[in-house]
Formats: C-alpha cells, structure tokens, sequence
C-alpha cells in the first residue's frame, strides 16, 4: 500500500507541499495517494542518516546487506493488515513465527531476531 511518503531513518515524513502521482507501468493507471515531494531539509536528513551510517553498513558482508535491504523492504513497505489470517508458510521467511534468516524485526514494540 502506497502512503506518499518518504522515509528517513524509521521515520515517516510529508513535508512537502507538492507531490507527484506514481503511474503502474503494466495498467497505466495513476496511484493515490500523491507522493510527497521532498523538502531540502529532509533531502538533508536523509543525506545525515545515511552518512552516520555508512562505516557500519559499508563493513558488512554481502549477505548481510541483503538481508539488511530485505528487512528494510519489509519495514518500507509490510503492513500487517495486508499479512492477517495468511498461513506461516506462505508468508516471506522474514515474516514467518520461526525467523529462519535471522532478520531483525520489530515485534510488539521491540527489535528482536527471536522466533516468536
């Protein structure tokens, strides 16, 4: 589900007073909402965070980031309300009850690798 926003971090932004629609390349057809153009000082925390970040992930394996990015994907672009009632073995291995990768995720309010 699309929510017209940018990201930063874990934190969900819409400063933006313009916006600009996406369009699905296989219908044509435009999708709501707008998404929220940018404003410079959130173009600049984005380009803060991702330095601040930059020593730890340029230092990680390239499984690691992939596993990073896939869980940032998730984090990105899940919600819950479209995985209710969907069987366990259906479900991505990250969203599955026994985390067979590993994956960081954040459960009833608290980052954890645990099988829940």
């Amino acid at each position: 589900m699309l929510t017209g926003s940018n990201f930063i971090g874990f934190r969900e932004s819409r400063d933006g007073a313009r916006g600009f629609r996406a369009e699905d390349p296989a219908t044509g057809v435009v999708l709501e909402p707008a998404i929220a153009e940018a404003t410079p000082a959130e173009v600049d925390a984005a380009a803060r965070a991702a330095e601040a970040t930059f020593e730890a992930y340029a230092g990680l394996s390239a499984v690691r980031r992939a596993e990073f990015l896939r869980a940032a994907t998730i984090l990105r672009f899940a919600r819950p309300v479209c995985l209710q009632d969907v069987p366990d073995g259906a479900l991505p291995d990250e969203l599955r009850d026994a985390n067979p990768r590993g994956t960081w995720r954040l459960v009833d309010g608290r980052l954890t690798k645990d099988a829940l």
